[in-house]
């Protein structure tokens, strides 16, 4: 999603985290925050002073084509393709997660990426990975920060290889 200003035209941000077409919007009233529904089955909450992802509402199993929330900001209301509706309460006191939890659970996918890849992945195969990492509700984490992350591990990985291969053939 692209968030504009409608003033100058400038293009303020891009907010990435669904995977697939977002279907319906709703802003917060008083607030700071977007709510979208989206093909992927997901309601996604937004700050619109960061555009990073606050939180992931699941539970439909079809794409999620409506959403809409009380004048007080606390109940959320949505409704999917196959004509389920759902009620939603807003709990603002909900602890977000801290970027140290959001790392410990990025490691996880970057490992298998680095198996998968060993060192010589492509841009394409990166951006299938950020497209990957956003289906797993890690779409609020910069592609910059996630490709830092890949490599300290891809180098801290190396080391440790070349320290085996030292002690196990006495090269050290």
């Amino acid at each position: 999603m692209w968030l504009w200003d409608l003033a100058s035209g400038d293009l303020l941000m891009t907010m990435d985290g669904h995977c697939g077409a977002v279907r319906d919007l709703c802003w917060i009233p008083g607030e700071r925050h977007l709510l979208t529904a989206g093909r992927d089955a997901t309601i996604r909450l937004w700050d619109l002073r960061t555009g990073e992802i606050c939180r992931t509402f699941q539970g439909h199993s079809e794409a999620v084509t409506c959403v809409a929330v009380d004048r007080a900001g606390h109940h959320l209301l949505s409704g999917d393709h196959g004509g389920t509706v759902r009620l939603w309460r807003m709990d603002w006191d909900w602890r977000f997660p801290q970027k140290e939890e959001l790392l410990s659970r990025l490691e996880p996918y970057l490992k298998t990426f680095l198996a998968l890849h060993q060192g010589q992945g492509s841009e394409e195969s990166f951006t299938r990975l950020l497209s990957d990492l956003r289906c797993s509700g890690l779409g609020g984490l910069s592609s910059s920060l996630v490709r830092e992350r890949l490599a300290a591990l891809d180098n801290a990985y190396s080391e440790q290889g070349r320290a085996w291969v030292q002690s196990r053939y006495g090269l050290a």
